[in-house]
């Protein structure tokens, strides 16, 4: 008789850290999504037979295996965001519950999967779980943007008027709203076939909105006669995020059809629409009294590639090299001059206005636009005698520097000299990085404000506005020591909650759109970090990047960031620095 193989060792009881916890950690509700999974399999294999006894049957017994798993997600117990300790359960979950979106998609018509894909493309926690393990267990931006590709899939001639029918409430938030999830929806399946819809649901959309739906037109119709005229009608209009969310939003629509590195095979803007779109950006771009705004219409100047918009950089360049000589802020010069280098592959100093409009009345009639544009982030500050952080330079005079605080932040570091060589010197990295951050404010001129944000578990700054913002703090004297003090009694403990963080520094959630919330902002971060996101109610990396995109085309804010040793995921906060034009230095 063959000997029987032995029995697999028991598994040890693990403790209890709360009950999603345990559960994620049990795989608790993995089985239930693996049998609607199995059954909807078997299901499919009788399709023929269902379909004879009258088509329904199919349907009946896939949505009560929905209604099944529905019941958990809104119920809060399907764990699709796990412990970073062992992640793999939750992330089993969440290629399950895509399958089964795409599966519902597949299988059924579209009156019958559209109401269920529906449901998950509007699901949001309840608000009082929004700061909490519940929310970011629940991970419900992931089934939200799963369902939304789901419907995607559908047969168009079907899902549009479904969607046009289902898509024109605005919903209680953004993330519930029926007609941004409509937009969305159809932007995802581009073209022809949902231009119309989608300029409609534009057109009825209110100011808010537009900022949304402005983006889905430029994603879903590059190019597009129709969409550029739509958002140009606009450009200019309402709030300082609306005006921003115009210029991002023309710059991407326009671009296919001006720019002339691309002059072959490319379908030109009649001239009327050419000329009214770059003089609309250049007023911007010249006159918006927002600081966001003129670098968003100057971005898109340089995105365009035209030499009609090269034009109006050199005139915006000069106006904001006045206004530094008036007190405004020097990053906002030294942005457009770096758009201008880019898109000209000329080096002429940025305190040389002049030399700018010299060389444009001199060339500008011959110039042809540059096939590449020239990778200029580090050219304009580059031995211009600016102060460091971390290697990085300080051009900015509205800084924001966001630190991490968390428990791993006492470990050893080996200190560097302002070359970037070690000094043979070891310390803790959270001492290494008070010293650095105390040499450069005592530094720093008086006209420099900042502000520090330290992050663990929770958030704090320095000083905060009566809306909880970081706010703003000259370099005098007294400010400085105030700061130095207070940098000096912070001690690391706890978690990297890096998402509470951005979301103070930049209001993700979104409670500051007012044009009040941007008046006295920032305009550069510099964000240090030993750590990938392990607390908070968002860890998921690729989530907090498009939270922060969504959010930083209308804040302008450039984050460069400063990562230590090699436990932390340098390539997702690379990425977070690289998105927003930052630079990022890696310390070993």
């Amino acid at each position: 008789m063959p000997d029987r193989a032995p029995a697999p060792p028991s598994r040890p009881a693990e403790p209890t850290l709360d009950p999603l916890r345990a559960a994620s950690r049990r795989w608790r509700w993995a089985a239930p999504l693996l049998s609607i999974l199995a059954a909807a399999a078997l299901v499919g294999a009788n399709a023929g037979a269902q379909e004879e006894k009258g088509g329904r049957a199919l349907w009946r017994e896939k949505k009560r295996l929905f209604d099944e798993w529905w019941k958990k997600v809104d119920g809060l117990q399907l764990i699709l965001q796990g412990d970073e300790r062992r992640p793999e359960p939750a992330r089993t979950l969440r290629r399950e519950a895509a399958a089964l979106l795409l599966d519902l998609a597949r299988s059924l018509e579209v009156k019958d999967a559209a109401p269920m894909l529906w449901k998950v493309a509007l699901f949001e926690v309840d608000p009082e779980h929004n700061l909490g393990l519940t929310h970011l267990q629940t991970a419900p931006w992931y089934l939200r943007t799963e369902a939304r590709k789901a419907l995607a899939t559908l047969p168009t001639d079907e899902l549009v008027p479904w969607l046009l029918e289902h898509g024109q409430k605005k919903g209680k938030t953004k993330e519930a709203s029926p007609r941004l999830a409509a937009a969305e929806v159809l932007s995802l399946l581009g073209g022809e076939r949902a231009k119309g819809p989608l300029l409609a649901l534009y057109a009825k959309a209110e100011a808010r909105e537009r900022i949304e739906i402005a983006s889905d037109l430029a994603r879903a119709l590059p190019g597009d006669d129709e969409a550029i005229a739509a958002v140009l009608a606009d450009a200019g209009q309402g709030g300082i995020a609306e005006r921003c969310a115009q210029a991002h939003a023309l710059a991407s629509l326009a671009a296919p059809r001006l720019d002339e590195t691309k002059n072959e095979g490319r379908r030109a803007l009649p001239e009327p629409q050419a000329q009214a779109l770059v003089a609309k950006l250049g007023r911007l771009a010249l006159e918006d009294p927002s600081w966001q705004v003129r670098l968003a219409a100057a971005d898109a100047l340089g995105r365009l590639k035209c030499r009609a918009g090269i034009e109006l950089l050199i005139a915006a360049f000069a106006r904001e090299s006045e206004r530094l000589a008036a007190g405004e802020r020097v990053e906002v010069r030294n942005r457009v001059h770096a758009l201008l280098e880019g898109v000209t592959g000329q080096s002429i100093g940025a305190d040389r206005p002049q030399w700018w409009k010299d060389w444009w009345a001199k060339n500008g009639a011959s110039f042809t636009v540059a096939e590449a544009v020239a990778k200029v982030q580090d050219r304009a500050t580059r031995n211009a005698g600016y102060l460091q952080y971390f290697q990085l330079e300080i051009t900015s005079d509205r800084i924001l520097f966001i630190v991490d605080r968390s428990g791993s932040m006492a470990e050893p570091a080996a200190r560097r000299d302002r070359y970037g060589k070690q000094s043979g010197q070891t310390s803790s990295k959270f001492a290494y990085v008070q010293d650095e951050l105390e040499t450069l404010l005592q530094a720093l001129p008086e006209t420099t404000q900042v502000n520090v944000l330290f992050f663990s578990d929770g958030v704090e700054a320095f000083r905060t506005t009566e809306g909880g913002r970081p706010d703003l703090i000259p370099l005098t004297t007294r400010g400085k020591s105030e700061i130095v003090r207070y940098v000096r009694n912070i001690a690391p403990n706890g978690g990297t909650n890096l998402y509470s963080a951005l979301d103070r520094a930049l209001d993700i959630a979104g409670r500051g759109l007012k044009d009040s919330a941007y008046e006295s902002a920032f305009d550069t971060i510099y964000l240090l970090s030993d750590g990938k996101p392990t607390a908070g109610p968002v860890i998921d990396e690729d989530e907090i990047l498009r939270r922060v995109d969504e959010v930083n085309v209308l804040r302008r804010v450039k984050i460069h960031a400063i990562t230590f040793g090699d436990q932390n995921n340098a390539k997702f906060v690379a990425e977070l620095a690289a998105r927003s034009g930052g630079r990022h230095v890696h310390m070993d």
